[in-house]
């Protein structure tokens, strides 16, 4: 049971510090933590003028596992955006690498994720209409 306990502290910290990282983009973006979904949940969903993304967040590392379940929320959030394209992507909230892509999925650090995000080019994303899909 300490053990249970203890995986909830650090799944909070973790996502405290990505929570840190996005807020700042919310006077532009549609952010929402936690978002359940019929087969779990998105840890952290950002729609804005630089795209839609889904993201999972993990403390040090990720498995090659986790990239099919981060590709299938994206692909759940995007029939809810009508189709839009949802980029998946993996925060390791303790990394210092670069952004890479591995297995169509993006893996971005915590400390990269917010200018990651700002300086992505896809297709925006109207916020409003992410609040009303979700």
């Amino acid at each position: 049971m300490r053990e249970r306990s203890f995986e909830r502290v650090v799944r909070r910290l973790r996502s405290e510090r990505v929570v840190q990282e996005l807020s700042p983009l919310e006077d532009r973006h549609f952010v929402r933590h936690d978002v359940t979904i019929p087969f779990g949940s998105i840890d952290h969903v950002v729609c804005g003028p630089s795209g839609a993304f889904a993201i999972k967040t993990k403390t040090r590392r990720y498995l090659k596992s986790h990239l099919p379940l981060v590709r299938r929320r994206a692909l759940w959030l995007s029939k809810r955006l009508d189709g839009h394209w949802v980029t998946p992507v993996v925060c390791v909230v303790n990394s210092d690498r670069s952004p890479f892509q591995h297995g169509r999925v993006w893996v971005v650090s915590a400390s990269d994720l917010r200018e990651w995000l700002e300086a992505r080019r896809d297709r925006p994303v109207d916020p409003v209409f992410a609040l009303r899909a979700l």
